[in-house]
């Protein structure tokens, strides 16, 4: 969920640009904006964004924040002092403590540590305000996978940031990061992309990225942040929603909408403009039109689980004959009571009380009993039925997950089309990131395994607990045993009939085929394999 970071306490390489003329969808009559949502034009405009006439300015703004080595620094810096008092940084670069702690200093200090640019050129950019003798910042530079992202320093509180705040790295924005299936893409879509991380992050792996939001303020600061980072293939449109790309397709489409269930419509980056959960809904069930076939399509953020209803009820009605394969991960789960408490923020008592009691009335009257956040992925895959998958995001999430997302596509589409018959005659292998923990006991014999617990070390880390038969199974299994012959080891292990085994096995079997841990060998050998 979108959460600010703490600041102090008081005491890429570049890409052939795509012509303007040639890279921006037509656009149509036809309006997407949402129901019930203020007018943006009517919402009062806070400080003016980040903007340089001239590239010779963004060079000397990169130039300053390398000299000062930022992201190295940054790293050592919230290393050393995870929750900093202003005192404790104040031996770190003027332009960390500055732009990444918030905290102003003289223009004696400042002076050297901006050039090779003016104080009035930083300035003249709005990235900081010289008042009474001090450089004050006006936005937040954080580093993210080797990027350096500009954004407000207030965004998440309605009680101090402007309706058109840009939001910052939050949960969500590296969640989505992290989940994205990064294959190469011919067309990529950022929709919502406020600061730009998305699209800068797809930059990498796509020919073209379009980048839309409705917020013109926001869109200053994405591109300010991809000239920052030498990035070219990226199209900035502003717009509401789909409305800007009306019929083109991408082969892959990421977002990270305002998703907060709120009473209120107060900050453009945060809060859901429509009523509930339905924003969320909206773009879920549009989505799948503009997919390439085989595409994939991937949205965080929250959804409601409603009185009497599954916590995945909402996501499996909404990819319902959508044309969509579709995976839905889970992520925290809140009550009503504590969904209003961890958004209202800090308020006095009187006002915390009068802010409660309207959040939840709002949540009573839409029946919403929890809320839960998660990653929505979508795959189109037209012309045969489609599956529906729902699980609890593992405990630990590690390297290489949007590879292990893509791969469990692949899994689930396997299993979908092997019968138990045709799956005994199958050969499978551990996935070259597993770990297995065996638990021996001594015997007569030597050592007996009495059971294990299956680890991923990458992507998905899932977990399972066996039993020492299945262990063994998991061990010898390879492209020269099939499951057949392992379902025959574990049956003359246990000392039951295979025929009578032969069921609750294969679930197992499949169970660990689903989680990733065991990889059916004849998808390395397909072209719907994906690289290891």
């Amino acid at each position: 969920m979108p959460k600010k970071a703490t600041s102090p306490k008081k005491a890429t390489s570049p890409k052939k640009a795509t012509s303007r003329a040639a890279a921006r969808p037509r656009r149509t009559s036809q309006t997407t904006r949402p129901r019930g949502s203020v007018p943006r034009e009517k919402l009062p405009r806070s400080a003016p964004p980040v903007r340089f006439e001239s590239q010779k300015h963004i060079e000397g703004v990169r130039a300053a924040l390398k000299r000062a080595d930022y992201i190295r620094g940054v790293a050592a810096s919230t290393k050393a002092h995870p929750r900093p008092l202003a005192a404790e940084v104040q031996d770190t670069h003027p332009l960390i403590r500055m732009f990444f702690y918030g905290l102003a200093i003289s223009e004696d200090d400042a002076r050297p540590a901006l050039e090779p640019l003016a104080l009035e050129d930083w300035a003249g950019g709005n990235l900081i305000a010289l008042k009474g003798g001090r450089a004050v910042p006006l936005v937040r530079i954080e580093p993210y996978s080797g990027l350096l992202v500009a954004t407000d320093i207030e965004w998440s509180s309605p009680q101090k940031a402007a309706p058109d705040a840009v939001m910052g790295l939050t949960g969500s924005s590296l969640w989505l990061a992290n989940l994205t299936i990064r294959r190469q893409s011919r067309l990529t879509l950022d929709l919502g992309t406020g600061g730009g991380i998305q699209a800068m992050l797809a930059s990498s792996h796509s020919e073209r990225v379009i980048a839309v939001d409705a917020n013109a303020r926001a869109l200053d600061f994405a591109r300010f942040n991809a000239q920052l980072n030498g990035i070219s293939n990226i199209e900035f449109i502003e717009g509401e929603w789909f409305e800007p790309v009306e019929g083109v397709k991408f082969d892959l489409i990421v977002s990270n909408p305002p998703f907060v269930i709120s009473p209120d419509f107060q900050i453009l980056c945060r809060d859901n403009p429509m009523d509930g959960d339905d924003l969320i809904q909206s773009l879920v069930r549009a989505m799948p039109g503009y997919l390439n076939d085989g595409g994939y399509g991937q949205i965080f953020g929250d959804w409601a689980q409603l009185t009497g209803e599954l916590w995945a009820g909402h996501p499996a009605k909404w990819v319902a004959q959508t044309g969509c394969d579709a995976w839905v991960l889970r992520g925290k789960v809140k009550d009503a009571a504590d969904y209003a408490k961890y958004y209202i923020g800090d308020l006095d008592a009187a006002e915390f009380k009068k802010a409660n009691r309207k959040w939840l009335a709002y949540l009573e009257r839409h029946r919403i009993e929890r809320v839960i956040d998660g990653m929505i992925t979508m795959r189109r895959s037209s012309g045969r039925s489609n599956w529906f998958r729902a699980d609890e995001f593992p405990r630990r999430l590690r390297s290489g997950v949007g590879t292990a997302i893509e791969r469990g596509f692949g899994h689930r589409d396997f299993l979908e089309r092997t019968d138990d018959k045709s799956l005994l005659d199958e050969h499978v292998r551990p996935s070259p990131h597993l770990r297995v923990e065996a638990r021996l006991e001594p015997n007569a014999a030597g050592w007996d395994l009495k059971r294990a617990q299956l680890i991923l070390t990458e992507g998905m880390s899932y977990s399972a607990r066996i039993d020492g038969a299945l262990a063994r199974a998991v061990l010898n299994c390879g492209r020269k045993r099939c499951v057949r012959d392992l379902l025959n080891d574990v049956a003359s292990t246990r000392g039951q009939s295979a025929k009578d085994l032969a069921p609750g096995f294969l679930a197992s079997v499949r169970q660990l085929i689903a989680n990733g841990m065991l990889w059916p060998v004849s998808l390395d050998e397909s072209d719907q394999a994906v690289g290891d």
